[in-house]
């Protein structure tokens, strides 16, 4: 990849979802301009589940222009995808395409062109098949003749309430693009580009047609996908009408007068007396249908959604950076962040004060961010959060969606600016030399995974540590003349070498390119999952002794029972991976044995804490087995998700 010291000229934004099939082609026809001045090549992912993001990372080292990803989890949708990829931008000149069209051979040099006489221009965009597009970049530009002819844009008809914008293929300056406000989020993934060439016109800003900066548009011919399209259209032009008073000029035909056209020409199509298109009249019935919806909810019953405009476009602010970016300084802070410590945090209210408590108490540690990945709370763990008066900064990012640990370690990961990530968890008190022994340890050479010790007498009782089986005498008392780094020799389960997921440390880029933590797992096992895949992609794993996290155990037994059948069961899924790589099994046999010996007990234990909390680990443990065996032990049962497939960490 070439790169150069100066600014590009041009920025051309991609967003991108689940593009891993067609992306190659676009960045391969940008990579064959004539004529261009500089540019740059943002893509945008927009919380992708497959290889998108693979294929940049690998395209940039080819490709002869700057290539960045930039990560977009947050929101699905084009709208703050491109909010997004421009608040990334290096130029003022901004060109948006579709991550599955073809650009022209001169697509770049006539946008740069058209900027000398507009602001604001739509290009154009002959429809194609995908078969086609088949025929690579060079038989797509056959397809569409594309040629160096040279047009200057024809000014926009300001009479016109609702100028056509065409978001795949399109130019605006930053002035303008500011101006408008960005994209509006609310209009989700249809008619948002329609949407913001009303609020330009609206604020006298020409939209102009530039015909000779063409793309390849890949048709979407799929009936069912058509259909909705055009449903969703208009229903989201109801939304515009109404929101700015545009309904008199609306182009759209009354959706009463429409369903009465549409039967009148269904009933002479099948009399006979009409040339049959079932097709279109499917259309404009799902046409009529959307714009009938919208007028209903959004100008009968005003129940339409607050405008979301210019969400992502925060140029240095907390958006997203992405994984080739180098990691960002604080809000008005010029330093560039050593680590993010990563929490994930669901109705954690009771706990999250303190775990920040202890992180500001840190001794000798490098400047690190706290970015607390809220997984669906519904208490005030977020308000508590943001007001902690910390020496650090402390974001609090949605990671809800899926409810899981891992997933919202993901989401913390892939917003995270540091170089290196270091995880705890909510409930949980670090050691104040915590930070810096991680760090030290996971920087202390290529592909590690740093692990802290666990403590657990400071805030376990005896009787929950004899349920849980651990000895006080034998739990980990920090000492000055512990050895500060080792590498880790002892395998789990009869295979490699684990982490506790509260106490763990590794770069950013090695988490991301590792795909993150699998959401698949069943409350448990997924940070194994994670460094056994890391250790058989030739990484190792290091222990620092002075990362000292104390944990907080379950002590009820209902709490107990419940984690333990979980672990269990996440265990079971492990196995199901790697069982052919060693890992030690489970048994029917024993689990079975082990719950008949200790159900009958039950009545028996209740004035007798100790036995109780006892009884609930057994029972849970073994349950969770059992019911991981029954799940997973089949291989046809085995349900196969790609780690960071829940749109967290696809790196």
């Amino acid at each position: 990849m070439s790169q150069t010291s100066a600014l590009p000229e041009i920025s051309v934004i991609i967003p991108a979802f689940n593009a891993e099939r067609f992306l190659p082609l676009q960045l391969e026809a940008l990579d064959a301009q004539s004529g261009a001045p500089s540019y740059e090549v943002v893509v945008v992912d927009n919380a992708s589940t497959d290889g998108t993001a693979s294929v940049v990372h690998r395209l940039a080292r080819e490709v002869s222009y700057p290539l960045r990803l930039v990560s977009a989890p947050e929101h699905q949708g084009p709208g703050f995808a491109r909010n997004v990829g421009a608040a990334h931008a290096h130029a003022d000149l901004l060109m948006f395409a579709d991550a599955d069209d073809v650009v022209s051979r001169w697509w770049v040099r006539n946008g740069a062109r058209a900027f000398e006489s507009s602001d604001l221009w739509s290009g154009g965009a002959p429809f194609m098949t995908d078969e086609q597009m088949r025929e690579g970049v060079e038989g797509a530009r056959r397809a569409f003749d594309d040629s160096d002819e040279w047009h200057a844009p024809v000014p926009g008809d300001l009479r016109n309430a609702f100028p056509v914008l065409m978001g795949g293929d399109f130019g605006v300056t930053r002035e303008v693009f500011e101006r408008v406000g960005g994209f509006d989020h609310s209009l989700g993934a249809v008619y948002e580009d329609n949407d913001f060439a009303v609020r330009a016109h609206l604020k006298g800003i020409r939209v102009d047609e530039a015909a000779a900066v063409r793309i390849a548009y890949r048709g979407k011919w799929d009936m069912r996908f058509r259909t909705r399209l055009v449903r969703r259209s208009a229903k989201a032009h109801s939304l515009v009408t109404t929101r700015y008073e545009l309904g008199r000029q609306s182009h759209f035909p009354n959706p009463w007068v429409e369903f009465a056209r549409t039967g009148a020409s269904a009933a002479l199509m099948t009399l006979g007396c009409k040339t049959p298109d079932w097709e279109g009249v499917r259309l404009r019935a799902q046409t009529a249908a959307g714009a009938a919806a919208g007028r209903v909810e959004y100008r009968w019953m005003r129940r339409g959604p607050q405008p979301q405009i210019g969400l992502g476009y925060r140029r240095a602010d907390s958006s997203p950076f992405s994984q080739t970016d180098a990691a960002g300084a604080g809000e008005n802070n010029e330093e560039v962040l050593a680590a993010s410590v990563v929490i994930p945090a669901r109705n954690a209210e009771g706990w999250i004060a303190e775990q920040l408590d202890s992180l500001a108490a840190q001794c000798d540690a490098p400047l690190f961010e706290v970015v607390v990945a809220d997984n669906g709370s519904d208490d005030r763990t977020a308000q508590i959060a943001l007001s902690h008066p910390a020496p650090f900064q402390v974001r609090v990012v949605d990671a809800s969606g899926v409810p899981s640990a891992s997933h919202a370690r993901n989401v913390g990961a892939r917003l995270a600016r540091g170089h290196v990530l270091l995880f705890c968890d909510a409930d949980d008190f670090v050691g104040d030399r915590w930070a810096g022994e991680l760090y030290r340890a996971v920087t202390s050479g290529p592909q590690l995974v740093a692990r802290g010790v666990l403590e657990h007498s400071r805030f376990n009782d005896v009787d929950v540590l004899a349920a849980y089986r651990i000895d006080p005498a034998q739990d980990f008392h920090d000492t000055e003349d512990s050895p500060r780094i080792e590498t880790v020799s002892d395998g789990f389960a009869g295979y490699l070498a684990t982490v506790p997921g509260n106490n763990f440390a590794v770069r950013r880029d090695d988490y991301l390119e590792l795909g993150g933590m699998d959401p698949a797992y069943p409350g448990g096992s997924e940070e194994t999952d994670f460094v056994w895949r890391a250790q058989e992609a030739g990484f190792t794993v290091v222990q620092a002794a002075g990362a000292v996290v104390y944990y907080r155990l379950r002590t009820t037994p209902a709490a107990i029972f419940r984690q333990q059948r979980n672990q269990q069961r996440g265990r079971m899924y492990l196995w199901t991976r790697y069982r052919d790589r060693g890992m030690s099994g489970p048994s029917v046999k024993a689990s079975v044995f082990a719950i008949s010996r200790h159900m009958p007990m039950w009545p028996f234990l209740r004035r007798d804490r100790g036995r109780v909390l006892a009884w609930a680990y057994t029972v849970g443990a073994h349950v969770g087995a059992l019911e991981g065996m029954a799940r997973y032990r089949r291989p046809a049962l085995l349900r196969s998700r790609r780690p960071g497939s829940d749109g967290g960490t696809a790196a």
